[in-house]
């Protein structure tokens, strides 16, 4: 069986069983978001993670958010890398 989008159906079809259409859209989502640039000026995850964390942890799970107090230097591309 080839996979049917919802594009290809008629509005009855996916009303009477919408799952395979969900699935099927589903399935081909892909996210830029979930690859990491890598290279010079790009931080790596681990380091990215571990200041988000902190950054996190000193403002109150980002609910105080007050950047001013938490941004020195104030450029990132000013921190060590």
């Amino acid at each position: 069986m080839t996979t049917k989008y919802p594009f290809e159906a008629f509005f009855d079809e996916i009303q009477a069983d919408p799952e395979p259409f969900v699935s099927a859209v589903f399935a081909t989502l892909d996210s830029e978001f979930l690859v990491m640039p890598k290279g010079p000026g790009f931080v790596h995850y681990a380091v990215c993670e571990q200041g988000y964390e902190a950054l996190k942890q000193a403002a109150a799970g980002l609910t105080n958010w007050i950047p001013n107090e938490y941004f020195w230097p104030p450029f990132p591309h000013q921190c060590p890398s």
